[in-house]
């Protein structure tokens, strides 16, 4: 796992930190998890999870969780490969 605290501008007012790390079966799936935090460490409050993977037909996909509900379902599909309206897809993955 990959721990970092968000910076911008040399500044983190919000005291936002980020985690990545591998999710998936082996032989079966693989993708990157991207936690979204903040809070001191000690209590810490995740409000988004991000999914970076690959969708049915081999295309990147990004799943993203809104609403600041890292633990329901994702509810935005971006799809960086594709262009126009077919880029976001807002339902239940």
């Amino acid at each position: 796992m990959i721990e970092i605290r968000a910076l911008y501008q040399r500044e983190n007012k919000r005291n936002i930190h980020l985690t990545a790390e591998t999710m998936g079966e082996e032989g079966l799936y693989s993708e990157i998890a991207i936690g979204v935090y903040k809070g001191p460490k000690d209590d810490e409050d995740c409000f988004a999870d991000i999914y970076v993977g690959i969708n049915e037909d081999g295309g990147s996909r990004v799943l993203i969780t809104l609403d600041g509900d890292s633990y329901g379902d994702h509810k935005l599909a971006v799809y960086p490969e594709r262009s126009g309206t077919d880029v976001l897809d807002f339902g239940n993955y």
